[in-house]
Formats: structure tokens, C-alpha cells, sequence
């Protein structure tokens, strides 16, 4: 790599047979990244499951005026997690000035990661979600969908929850009643 990714872990990289749970990212309060990171932390049981938290080079995306403010406060939970907790989680910012050798590295993290996730707080169906499952990656994504009728409710409000999945699907993937 010519520009080199920051990354922010505690010790060596993971071995490479490491499950492991990515969320690909714009540093943005709507992506909600520390969410992710504290639900990682209280949800996922399985000690040798790795979380990687990746987002632009705060320095490279001009129109997110938020995003070093929100890569420090992720830096800031980060570092308050226990040391063994710590070890299973990485933060890193990719560089934007070569949008081929981003998207290869972004590539190379959705194709490796066991599941992929997208929390988003106000956002819908996304690139992030629609590349990973290309990938064939299992996609773990909020349930938070934003409804875009201008005359049901205003941006600011919050997003109305909606079923995870459409409900014949529901109904297919339940077990026959016994």
C-alpha cells in the first residue's frame, strides 16, 4: 500500500482463521459506531471473535466535518475496555486519496470478515450491506428503515422500526408446527 491504513489495536494483527465482525463506515453519528463496538463487547460470547470498526481518513472526506470527533470518542471507548476485550477489537481509517487501492482494501476486509455489519440509526439498505452480501458475508444490519415519503415525517425525527425481514420470509424460515 502506498498510503498506509491508521490502526489502532492492542497487539499483533489476528491470526487470519479469526472470526471475525467488520462494519465499514463513514466516522458519522448516523453509523453509529460506538454503538457497535458496545454491543460487540456485550453481546458477542465467543472469546476468540475479533471486531474491526473501519472507516475513511477522517482527513479525506471534506463533507463530514463531524468525523475526527467521532473517530476520537471511538478511540476514547476503545481504550476504556479491559485490556482482554481490547485485544479482539481494531479501529482503523483507510486513506482516500486512491480510490482503487480503498476499494481493494475495503474488499479484501468484507470478503475476510465471517459477518458484516451495518448499524445504522437512520439510514436504510446501503452499498456497505449490498456488498457483502455480493460477498456471500452473512449481514447483520439495524432495523431502523427511513421512511422517505416527505409527508409522513420530518428527517430529524427518528426512523420508525420495521420488520428485519419481509414477513414471507418469516414465515418460510419458521419450523413446521409439530
Amino acid at each position: 500500500m502506498r498510503s498506509p491504513a491508521q490502526v489502532v489495536r492492542e497487539g499483533p494483527a489476528d491470526d487470519p482463521k479469526t472470526p471475525l465482525v467488520v462494519q465499514v463506515s463513514r466516522w458519522d453519528r448516523i453509523k453509529d459506531m460506538g454503538g457497535v463496538l458496545e454491543s460487540f463487547v456485550r453481546y458477542v460470547d465467543v472469546p476468540d471473535a475479533g471486531l474491526g470498526l473501519v472507516g475513511p481518513a477522517v482527513s479525506g472526506v471534506s463533507d463530514d466535518p463531524e468525523g475526527q470527533q467521532l473517530w476520537d470518542e471511538t478511540v476514547a471507548a476503545w481504550r476504556s475496555l479491559p485490556h482482554e476485550t481490547r485485544k479482539r477489537v481494531y479501529l482503523a481509517t483507510i486513506p482516500m486519496d486512491d480510490p482503487v487501492e480503498n476499494a481493494l482494501v475495503i474488499n479484501a476486509l468484507q470478503r475476510h470478515a465471517a459477518i458484516v455489519t451495518q448499524k445504522s440509526l437512520a439510514e436504510g439498505f446501503g452499498l456497505t450491506v449490498a456488498e457483502a452480501m455480493w460477498k456471500s458475508r452473512p449481514v447483520v444490519a439495524s432495523a431502523r428503515l427511513m421512511d422517505r415519503r416527505p409527508d409522513r415525517r420530518r428527517r430529524d425525527q427518528p426512523a420508525r422500526r420495521g420488520p428485519a425481514r419481509p414477513r414471507g420470509l418469516r414465515r418460510r424460515n419458521r419450523a413446521p408446527a409439530s
